[in-house]
């Protein structure tokens, strides 16, 4: 199934005038893998996600969260590094993830609009 990042990523891929081979060469992974990522059949991880926003050319901030997002949304699995993290987001981001699929959905929202309203704050 072809997800929002793989539409997103060969529309960008055509606009550029690049062949799979010369994106995947500028992102640091193999042709093969850049397609399994266009075609939804591999998700992305953090860091070649970061290498794909800045190989089609994402520069401003509000564009790198909507593509990252965009990621996260498409990828069956979400990984970050926590070490990355003060101890306090990591605690908390980490009993996020370990019981996401138990909380309710209002509550759910309640933490997207606080850390979306955060984050307008920057």
């Amino acid at each position: 199934m072809i997800t929002l990042l793989g539409k997103y990523l060969r529309k960008a891929r055509i606009d550029l005038d690049l062949s799979l081979r010369e994106l995947a060469d500028q992102i640091g992974i193999s042709p093969a893998q850049l397609s399994a990522i266009e075609t939804g059949k591999r998700d992305a991880k953090t860091d070649v996600i970061d290498k794909m926003a800045n190989a089609i050319g994402i520069s401003s901030n509000k564009e790198r969260e909507y593509f990252e997002q965009i990621a996260i949304r498409s990828n069956s699995e979400v990984s970050f590094k926590v070490r990355d993290l003060n101890e306090a987001t990591a605690n908390t981001v980490t009993l996020l993830a370990r019981h996401a699929g138990k909380l309710k959905p209002e509550t759910v929202q309640k933490i997207e609009q606080l850390a979306l309203e955060d984050l307008e704050m920057e």
